[in-house]
């Protein structure tokens, strides 16, 4: 579900920018129908899967996953997480509509 909504986003956004004034509402709409879906994600994996992780894992096997994740690129976007994230979140608040981000009056 996270990835054919990110795309959605994009498509919306893409619409935005070519002078589509309702796909800046299509895109509030999808980015509150993600950020709900990502929260719930979290919490599953909050509520469930880590308690069960913090159980049954050792502590090599922490420094083993905390190593992989600090080595992956994003699987959804195929970027590092720190830099690449950083510079498309702040791409997305500049183009997005108010009350989202600055509705293109940054560049």
């Amino acid at each position: 579900l996270g990835h054919p909504m990110v795309e959605e986003l994009k498509q919306h956004l893409i619409a935005f920018q070519n002078g589509d004034e309702a796909a800046g509402a299509d895109f509030c709409a999808t980015a509150v129908r993600y950020a709900e879906f990502e929260w719930q994600h979290l919490r599953t994996e909050e509520d469930a899967l880590i308690p069960i992780a913090e159980r049954v894992l050792t502590d090599e096997d922490w420094t083993t996953i905390h190593a992989a994740f600090r080595a992956n690129d994003n699987p959804l976007f195929g970027i590092k997480p720190k830099d690449e994230a950083d510079a498309l979140y702040q791409r997305i608040l500049d183009l997005a509509p108010a009350p989202i981000g600055a509705g293109g009056e940054r560049s």
